[in-house]
């Protein structure tokens, strides 16, 4: 597999749910698991991180970056251009509204994974 996904939303049956579904969507694909934001390195070089927004700000989300983590993509309740253009200057991938559908995210997922 080679791919960790850690889903890091504040909310504990959000984040469950979310690393459930996004566990059976990516099996054979990726690792998935749930957990606080990490505060050092990843362990793999193609890790993903999902958090959520406010929980994860553009400053975290450049300090994860920094830390070696390939991507991070920040699932929104909210978009808005101006929080959007800070997360990307803060070097996330994707930057997406919280929705039931999980194509884009999975499609974010794999994109940052293979890039």
């Amino acid at each position: 597999m080679g791919v960790h996904v850690l889903v890091a939303i504040d909310e504990p049956a959000i984040r469950a749910a979310l690393a459930g579904r996004l566990a059976l969507a990516l099996r054979g694909e990726a690792d998935v698991a749930d957990g606080p934001l990490p505060g050092g390195p990843p362990e793999t070089l193609r890790s993903v991180v999902v958090a959520g927004n406010p929980s994860c700000t553009p400053g975290e989300a450049a300090a994860l970056v920094a830390h070696g983590w390939r991507v991070v993509v920040v699932v929104a309740s909210a978009v808005t251009s101006g929080s959007e253009q800070a997360y990307r200057a803060a070097g996330v991938s994707g930057y997406l509204p919280m929705d039931l559908d999980l194509s884009p995210l999975l499609e974010a997922i794999r994109s940052a994974a293979s890039g």
